[in-house]
């Protein structure tokens, strides 16, 4: 197989890079441009391009494939990013400065952003974590909230002993449902359709806006939906359509962002989703105020 029979092209990210960078690695022998796609990559982030022939480079290298004025020389490493004019002047930088120290929490977690986008979910089409999510959507968004940590509709747990009931309090929710639906078979879909929708519209919204505010992740939009029944902030227009129009594959995006799915691939037959070997999300419960009396 060659350069031009390929239809993508996947790549290691040498170093934290920005969308729109461009740098030259060498494939089948021949140098070839690499434009970072949007959102960016970090360092040692696999990711794929299209093939395009025009960024095929034919001119302009020597024979150790260096181009002049070139991004990204095929020799460098992660920590001597060269670019421009510091290249021409031998002055070696990293291409984000400070910017290029990816921010992760203790478990490897990216924050501030997430790990992949919500289309990616084909990604792990050969995992258990994609079929949970497609054929048992509330027992995936249980063991979401079981692994965080949560109540039912998706809030911090005042007690460890309040998070350990999330998962039987979803599922048997569910099993209860179908169970209905088979003693009234004439509005059994539409009672099924409604459970699932409001299940991942109002605590998978709610599940997502604990995930964006623990991993500090921001919304394009800063629009907020009211709902009655919150005592706290309430999740954004944003969590809602996400849930709403794609919840299967925005519930998959939140379970690969937890753990690396290369490491810790999802499993159907936890409480969590994840092995039993999996480290633990840490634990963030939410503080009761102690109650003060008179005499």
């Amino acid at each position: 197989m060659t350069l031009e029979d390929e239809t993508t092209v996947r790549v290691i990210a040498p170093a934290t890079l920005e969308e729109g960078y461009q740098f030259d690695v060498l494939v089948y022998g021949k140098p070839y441009t690499i434009t970072v796609p949007v959102g960016g990559v970090y360092e040692g982030e696999e990711f794929e391009v299209p093939y395009d022939k025009d960024n095929i480079v034919t001119d302009g290298y020597d024979d150790e494939y260096t181009r002049e004025g070139g991004t990204l020389p095929a020799h460098s490493s992660s920590q001597d990013v060269e670019e421009g004019e510091e290249h021409e002047n031998g002055q070696k930088k990293d291409s984000l400065g400070d910017a290029s120290i990816p921010r992760r929490d203790a478990l490897g977690a990216p924050l501030g952003r997430w790990r992949y986008r919500v289309c990616a979910c084909c990604d792990v089409l050969t995992q258990a974590t994609f079929w949970m999510a497609f054929c048992c959507t509330p027992v995936l968004l249980a063991q979401l909230l079981t692994r965080l940590q949560l109540n039912w509709n998706g809030q911090a747990a005042r007690s460890a002993a309040e998070a350990s009931l999330t998962f039987n309090r979803i599922v048997l929710s569910f099993v209860a449902v179908l169970v209905f639906g088979q003693f009234t078979p004439g509005i059994s879909p539409i009672i099924v359709f409604a459970y699932l929708f409001l299940l991942l519209v109002f605590v998978g919204s709610n599940l997502r806006k604990t995930m964006r505010k623990r991993y500090e992740i921001k919304t394009a939009t800063n629009l907020k939906c009211c709902c009655f029944c919150m005592k706290e902030e309430s999740f954004t227009v944003e969590d809602a359509v996400c849930m709403s129009v794609c919840g299967c594959c925005s519930l998959v995006q939140m379970a690969r962002h937890t753990h690396d799915d290369k490491e810790y691939p999802g499993f159907c037959c936890t409480t969590t989703g994840l092995e039993l070997d999996a480290p633990a999300v840490p634990i963030l419960f939410k503080v009761q105020p102690q109650k003060k009396y008179s005499m």
